[in-house]
């Protein structure tokens, strides 16, 4: 259950959000989280993420900018981060992360952190 880590974020970082939802695989009114109506484990985080990607698509798009899935063990500097995207246009698409190719060839996009 990640509520009890996401009160955290909701508690400190979050606050300084302009818009923020959580996300979950059941809908939890009293939090509060979408439900997703997925089902829980590592290997649904693909939809997880697409599913929730979705909904802010069909219910929030005009709010806001500039969207970021963070996960619920992730801190964020929004002044910071709101430095960066000054330099960007969001209307021209643009990923921050890193790519990745230990388990498919194509490779895969995921987090900022790059360790060497």
């Amino acid at each position: 259950d990640a509520l009890p880590i996401s009160k955290h974020v909701k508690a400190t970082w979050a606050q300084r959000c302009n818009k923020i939802l959580y996300m979950s695989s059941e809908e939890d009114k009293d939090f509060p989280t979408v439900g997703l109506q997925t089902k829980e484990g590592r290997d649904q985080l693909y939809w997880k993420t697409i599913k929730a990607f979705q909904y802010v698509h069909d219910h929030h798009l005009e709010e806001a900018d500039w969207f970021m899935k963070a996960d619920d063990d992730t801190y964020v500097v929004l002044d910071n981060l709101r430095w960066l995207l000054s330099k960007h246009s969001p209307d021209k698409p643009i990923y921050f992360g890193r790519k990745f190719k230990p388990f498919v060839k194509q490779g895969y996009m995921s987090g900022g952190d790059r360790k060497s």
